[in-house]
């Protein structure tokens, strides 16, 4: 028995022992036992009954048993180990006459909502259901027994009065005859994402109602002008449905200027500097140009490239025609106070065509009309007849509406344009006009009459000044100087200049310093507008002994 006990697994030879004594006393032996083997140890099932002085018995090798019996208890192990650990509940109910009764919950009932296994709660969960899911509770275990698997999202009360939204995911188990014999499922608390995706969805809501019922025009397009989006102000605008708008190319609507201009300043979009606005005109299906305030805002991928640009913009036609109203008048305003000297103008060159005329009649009727002295008046009669034509055509274009869009165009080309409006008429009141005519001539976007207007109000200005004083030196210089990105025209005269305190003031609309019922005050206003409109600046100072206004242009080029 010695030499048996110790060829034992040393765990098994007190058990195999007590077992042993145990037959003595009369009763069945029946115990398992291993011996230690070079891999794993050997399995032996020892079975037998005393019989006078002789145990009989067996010895089974039960070693591909136990092994499977270790195999399921640790399998079953990690199974209890993770259904305690599991964030879900894990449930079993029992399936009775088509009514489900709750077997067991897993240790995150608890946890999740505070119920105990075997209350209230637990055994009937469809009295915690909110009463809004009653229905998808109900049907849940519809389809349980109907199609042997369920899914919904219901929400259950915890112990504290408050809700949970719980994913619950069930199926059915059958007998060997197809009886429904119990469900098995889980409960996931998705409160969190039901909630979050709640409040995107009505986030989005918010958003799709604001943007359809906008009266802004919003849109987003991709970076070649394709649009991908349009809201139903944006479709109107443009005569179609909303619908129509994907696909559509933003840039028809646009000349090739203004499209290049456009497609420049989205190139110019970056992540840190995303954001961009400008006003854009367009020419409209049945309709005249229309302008828009256009504001832009690239979205960009993890590169730096420019993936999609989202807009909004307005109508601004109104404001604009408006503008151009208020331009036009100024200009005719300008022309109708000019109207003496412009008529000054025309009557200096038809005196000498008359003279010339009379003296060459007079020549012929006493024969002696030679033809040299003939040729020397027609060439005056040409000169002062092409001298009215251009005073005649300069007034006829300074006076119509300035063009759609701007152009690029000599600033100094704006300032030649003016004195000869204005330079006999200012030379036959007195007022000299002293013009440095510059070697370079860089060129600025805009309008050339608008820029013109400017420099005839300044000029005007300056000789009503000058007059106001009876000088007989009166003058007014107009040179150019240029400065980095920029040209810079001076305009000065000699006529005591503009009292300080009213620089602040004097490009207001309706301020003036002269006499009531003479001017409009709207000059300087207008003039400053015209300025800002072209990217600059206008600004005045004292001088000498004259007042010195600057602008200040976005320079082009050099011509």
């Amino acid at each position: 028995l010695e030499q048996w006990l110790a060829r034992l697994h040393p765990a098994d030879r007190e058990p195999v022992q007590l077992a042993l004594e145990q037959a003595w006393a009369g009763r069945e032996l029946s115990v398992s036992l291993r011996l230690p083997g070079t891999d794993a140890p050997r399995w032996l099932h020892w079975a037998g009954q005393l019989q006078g002085r002789q145990l009989r018995g067996f010895i089974l090798d039960v070693s591909a048993l136990k092994a499977q019996e270790l195999q399921t208890s640790a399998a079953r192990a990690r199974l209890e180990n993770l259904i305690a650990s599991s964030p879900a509940v894990i449930y079993v109910q029992r399936c009775s006459d088509g009514a489900l009764h709750s077997e067991f919950f897993s240790a995150s009932l608890q946890p999740m909502l505070g119920w105990a296994a075997d209350s209230e709660q637990a055994r009937q969960p469809g009295l915690a259901v909110h009463p809004d899911d009653h229905a998808l509770w109900l049907q849940r275990t519809s389809d349980l027994l109907r199609e042997g698997q369920a899914r919904c999202r219901v929400r259950l009360r915890d112990s504290r009065g408050g809700y949970h939204w719980i994913l619950d995911e069930a199926r059915l188990l059958r007998d060997d005859l197809g009886q429904p014999l119990e469900v098995v499922g889980l409960w996931l608390d998705v409160s969190e994402a039901t909630e979050a995706a709640e409040r995107v969805r009505q986030s989005e809501e918010r958003y799709r109602v604001l943007v359809e019922d906008s009266p802004a025009m919003i849109c987003r397009y991709r970076p070649d002008l394709i649009l991908m989006f349009g809201n139903r102000p944006l479709a109107d605008y443009l005569q179609c449905t909303p619908e129509q708008l994907v696909g559509m190319d933003l840039g028809q609507w646009l000349s090739p200027a203004q499209r290049a201009a456009f497609v420049e300043r989205l190139r110019q979009l970056t992540p840190e500097q995303p954001l961009s606005s400008s006003e854009i005109c367009l020419q409209l299906p049945g309709r005249e140009h229309a302008w828009w305030i256009w504001a832009d805002r690239g979205l960009f991928d993890e590169h730096g490239q420019l993936l999609e640009i989202q807009a909004v913009g307005r109508d601004n036609t109104e404001v604009r025609r408006s503008q151009q109203q208020l331009l036009q008048g100024a200009k005719m305003a300008t022309l109708g106070e000019l109207a003496t000297g412009l008529l000054h103008e025309i009557n200096q060159p038809l005196n000498v065509i008359r003279m010339a005329t009379v003296n060459t009649i007079k020549r012929v009727e006493n024969g002696l009309a030679e033809t040299d002295y003939l040729l020397e008046k027609l060439r005056r009669i040409e000169a002062q007849t092409d001298r009215v034509a251009r005073l005649v055509d300069h007034m006829r274009v300074f006076g119509r509406r300035s063009a759609v869009e701007r152009e690029w165009f000599p600033a100094w080309a704006a300032v030649t344009a003016a004195v000869a409006l204005l330079d006999e008429g200012l030379r036959g009141k007195g007022v000299s006009v002293q013009v440095s005519v510059p070697d370079e001539q860089p060129q600025v976007l805009g309008h050339q009459d608008q820029l013109e207007q400017v420099l005839i109000n300044l000029l005007v200005n300056a000789r009503d000044a000058l007059l106001g004083l009876g000088r007989r030196d009166a003058a007014i210089s107009l040179h150019q100087s240029l400065e980095p990105g920029s040209v810079v025209l001076w305009v000065q005269d000699n006529g005591g200049g503009i009292d300080p305190q009213l620089h602040e003031r004097i490009f207001e609309p309706f301020f003036t310093t002269k006499p009531a019922g003479v001017g409009t005050g709207l000059g300087l206003s207008v003039s400053h507008g015209i300025v800002s409109a072209m990217g600059g600046s206008l600004q005045v100072s004292n001088q000498g002994d004259g007042a010195c206004f600057c602008m200040r242009l976005p320079c082009h080029s050099i011509s």
